[in-house]
């Protein structure tokens, strides 16, 4: 085990005294640019504070306890929830804890308690993804909470460590987008979107199919400290680029490839999985990754806790007649998310598509 683990930190990239992944602030706009396009992440530090990254966390446990129960149909019954956020014995699908755990996944559960949304109004947040996309006209993404479960030593009131083997994450090294559609250069039709009986679950998967954005960012707010063992982010750095994208298309037909709803999986055995590096951030970190780089989260082998919030922007389609009826009913379904008094910002409008940027 300690030969693997030598293994990872020789491939890991540069890391600071503490372990965390080499990151930058918001104000090194040159360097987060040149980072990003290069290996196709980048880590940008502070972007939330710990006191708001651990008022979110808070939040995140009153919704598995029960105590928290957003709107009828964002979630599960969490009423029957027997949870307890002290107890890792209750940690479990036996209790109440919501499926997809196993991809470090917090279920179908849209991320909207109030830290939510004030977490993805933070200006920084948008300063950073009008940095890389290179427009101020964004529309904000709704998105889940993630969520890996330690598995070693984790301890209980009574004070016993307990092993949790079975909790471990294991989805495979994957792309969330279809990556033969974009090397050749196939007609997406995820332009026919929803314009009736649109639904909150729609609103996690809006913007995934289109494959022909000039660049889809995908983002991971780190609400806690993610350690190199506590199942974060891992990628493969620079396998964005449309040359080795080509060359893995060519070699590997895409009827060979395993796919799991949107996402085109990579085999374990792959050759390409020996570039694969762990990303450890810390609390109030953000990661910015484009959707053509492979990638998951590692296996948690700690005694923490991953707690993490999905979040991304994409370029505004306020004006594009083709969306007007979908973002009609997206509008209609939003008002009963967002706290009331959060709409009376111009800002917050505009990221939401109520109302248009101004020219």
């Amino acid at each position: 085990k300690m030969n693997k683990i030598k293994e990872l930190y020789k491939k890991a990239p540069r890391l600071d005294k503490d372990g965390f992944h080499e990151s930058f602030s918001l104000d090194e706009s040159d360097k987060i640019k040149s980072y990003f396009h290069e290996h196709g992440y980048v880590v940008v530090r502070d972007i939330l504070d710990v006191p708001s990254c651990n008022a979110t966390v808070s939040e995140i446990w009153d919704i598995l306890e029960g105590k928290c129960v957003p709107p009828s149909g964002v979630d599960r019954d969490a009423s029957s929830s027997s949870v307890k956020r002290d107890d890792p014995s209750t940690h479990d699908k036996s209790h109440g804890w919501p499926n997809y755990t196993e991809y470090g996944i917090l279920g179908k559960i849209i991320a909207s308690s109030p830290c939510s949304w004030k977490n993805r109004h933070n200006p920084k947040l948008y300063a950073l993804y009008r940095l890389l996309l290179g427009t101020p006209r964004l529309f904000c993404k709704i998105d889940r909470y993630g969520i890996v479960r330690p598995t070693v030593s984790v301890k209980h009131p009574d004070g016993r460590l307990v092993d949790y083997p079975d909790r471990s994450t294991q989805f495979p090294i994957h792309w969330d987008v279809n990556i033969y559609n974009y090397v050749n250069r196939v007609s997406s039709s995820s332009l026919s979107l929803p314009s009736s009986s649109l639904s909150y679950s729609d609103l996690l998967y809006e913007n995934n199919k289109i494959e022909h954005d000039p660049l889809i960012i995908q983002g991971i707010l780190a609400l806690k400290d993610c350690s190199f063992f506590d199942g974060g982010f891992q990628c493969i750095p620079g396998f964005h680029s449309r040359s080795r994208l080509e060359s893995f298309v060519s070699s590997h037909p895409s009827s060979s490839m395993k796919r799991f709803n949107s996402s085109v999986l990579i085999d374990p055995s792959d050759p390409i999985l020996d570039g694969l590096v762990r990303v450890p951030v810390r609390a109030g970190s953000f990661i910015c990754f484009n959707s053509l780089l492979p990638h998951a989260s590692f296996p948690n082998s700690s005694s923490s806790f991953r707690i993490v919030q999905y979040m991304r922007f994409y370029p505004s389609r306020f004006s594009d007649s083709r969306f007007s009826s979908y973002l009609s009913h997206r509008c209609s379904l939003l008002r009963q998310l967002i706290p009331s008094s959060m709409l009376d910002d111009p800002f917050v409008r505009r990221i939401h598509g109520f109302e248009d940027f101004p020219s």
